[in-house]
C-alpha cells in the first residue's frame, strides 16, 4: 500500500510500482548536502545554508504544512517509515547545481524522494517560494503517506496541491481557501472562452493526458474546481477522496457523491465562478490579516510590550518598533509577514486593541458592512488563536401594510 510503512516482498513490490506509476524512476536521497545543516522537525528532516533564525521559520512552516495536510486526510495518512526530506538553498545557483545538470523550471519540486526547494528572493517573490513548497509538499506527503493502493486521480492530486499551495501563512499556521483575484479573473475569462475541459473528460483525465497538456490553463481548472467543491460540496469532496484512497473507481464514485448528471455540477460549478464579487473571499482574507497581526502581538505581549491602542501598534510596526527577539518561545516571524499584514490592515479604519485580565491581547476589527472579527488568545492549543466572526445585520427593510 503506497504510503504505508510496509516489510515484506508484496508490500515492497506494490511500493515500487507507485513510485515508478507516479514519477516514472526511482532516485536516491544523495543530494550533495555540501555545507547544509541538518534541522529535524517530528516529520521533516531540513537541509539548509539559511541562517539559524530564517531556518526556524521554516520548521514552523513545515510542521504547519504537514499539521493542514493531516487536518484535511484524517485517518487515511500514516506515518512514513523514516522522515520526509526537504532540501532548501539560499542561492539560485547553489539550486540548480543540486539537479545535476537537470533545469528544473520553478522554485521547488519533489522528485520522489525529496522535495527540493530555493529560497533566493532575487529570483523568486517570498509567496511564490511557498506557494510552489506547500504545492510540490503535497505531492510528498501524498506520495510518502497517504494510506492507499493507487495513485489518487490527477485532476484531484494536483488540485489539492493548488489548494494547498495557496494557504496563507499568519505566523502560526496555514489557512487555505483564498482566492486571488488575479487569478479568479483569469478563470472567469478561460469559462468565457471555454477554454476548459467538460468536467466528465477532467475528472476521468489520465496521468499521460496531464503530463503532455501540462500548462497553466489545467492548473488554473483543477485549482478552480477544487475552490468550489472545498465551499459547496465539502462533505461529498471528503466522501469522494476517502474513495480515491481505498482504490475505488474514480467517475463512478464521483457521480455517487456529486450527482450523475456533470453537466448541472459543471453550471453550477461555471455560475458560483462568474458570479464572484472583485473582492472573492473577502471574509477570509480579513481572518488571514486579524490572525497575522494577532502573532505579533501575542509574540510581543510576551516579551513585555503593550500597546494603548490598535493604531499606536500599527505606528509602531510602520516605525520597524515591532521586531521580535531572534528567539522567542513560540517562534520568530519575519518582519515582511508583519509589513504585509499592516499594508491590508489599511483598508480598513475600525480596529480596537485591549488586553485582557492575563494580559493577553484581545484585537477586534469591524468592517464598513458591520462583520466583525475578534481575536483572542487560548491557552492549550496548538493553534493559540481564534477569530471569532460575527456576521454584519440584515439591513432592516420597511414592513408594507397589509393588503386591506
Amino acid at each position: 500500500m503506497i504510503g504505508r510503512c510496509a516489510t515484506g516482498y508484496r508490500s515492497g513490490v506494490r511500493i515500487l510500482l507507485g513510485l515508478l506509476l507516479e514519477y516514472g524512476a526511482i532516485q536516491g536521497d544523495d543530494r550533495p548536502a555540501g555545507d547544509l545543516k541538518r534541522y529535524v522537525t517530528p516529520e521533516y528532516v531540513l537541509y539548509t545554508d539559511l541562517s539559524d533564525d530564517a531556518a526556524r521559520q521554516v520548521l514552523a512552516r513545515l510542521v504547519a504544512m504537514t499539521d493542514l495536510y493531516r487536518q484535511w486526510t484524517g485517518d487515511l495518512a500514516g506515518a512514513a517509515c523514516n522522515k520526509l526530506s526537504f532540501y532548501l538553498y539560499g542561492r539560485y545557483d547553489d539550486y540548480l547545481a543540486s539537479f545535476r545538470g537537470q533545469r528544473p523550471t520553478s522554485a521547488g519540486r519533489y522528485d520522489g524522494v525529496s522535495l527540493c526547494a530555493v529560497a533566493d528572493t532575487n529570483v523568486f517573490s517570498e509567496k511564490g517560494i511557498w506557494r510552489v513548497v506547500q504545492h510540490e509538499g503535497w505531492h510528498q506527503f501524498s506520495h510518502r503517506l497517504l494510506q492507499r493502493e493507487t495513485p489518487l486521480p490527477i485532476w484531484l492530486e494536483e488540485g489539492l496541491a493548488e489548494y494547498f499551495g495557496g494557504a496563507a501563512w499568519t505566523g502560526d499556521r496555514l489557512i487555505p481557501g483564498a482566492i486571488d483575484a488575479e487569478r479568479m479573473r483569469r478563470v472567469q475569462r478561460r469559462i468565457g472562452a471555454k477554454q476548459f475541459r467538460p468536467l466528465r473528460k477532467l475528472v476521468a483525465m489520465s496521468r499521460d493526458e496531464w503530463s503532455e497538456a501540462m500548462n497553466i490553463v489545467n492548473y488554473d481548472q483543477v485549482g478552480s474546481v477544487m475552490q468550489f467543491l472545498t465551499r459547496k460540496h465539502p462533505d461529498a469532496l471528503k466522501a469522494y477522496f476517502r474513495d480515491m484512497v481505498l482504490g475505488r473507481a474514480n467517475l463512478p464514485s464521483f457521480r455517487t457523491h456529486f450527482g450523475r448528471n456533470l453537466k448541472t455540477l459543471q453550471k453550477q460549478y461555471e455560475t458560483w465562478w462568474l458570479s464572484l464579487p472583485d473582492r472573492p473571499s473577502a471574509e477570509r482574507d480579513d481572518q488571514i490579516t486579524v490572525e497575522t497581526l494577532m502573532a505579533f502581538l501575542r509574540r510581543l505581549a510576551r516579551q513585555g510590550r503593550t500597546f494603548d491602542s490598535a493604531e499606536a501598534f500599527f505606528q509602531a510596526a510602520r516605525q520597524g518598533r515591532c521586531v521580535l527577539p531572534a528567539r522567542p518561545p513560540d517562534g520568530w516571524l519575519l518582519p515582511t509577514l508583519l509589513a504585509e499584514a499592516l499594508t491590508k490592515a489599511r483598508q480598513h479604519e475600525n480596529w480596537r486593541l485591549r488586553y485582557d485580565s492575563n494580559h493577553r491581547p484581545v484585537l477586534t476589527l469591524t468592517r464598513e458592512d458591520g462583520t466583525v472579527f475578534r481575536a483572542r488568545c487560548i491557552s492549550g492549543k496548538k493553534i493559540p488563536v481564534r477569530v471569532e466572526i460575527t456576521p454584519a445585520r440584515p439591513t432592516p427593510t420597511t414592513a408594507q401594510s397589509p393588503e386591506k
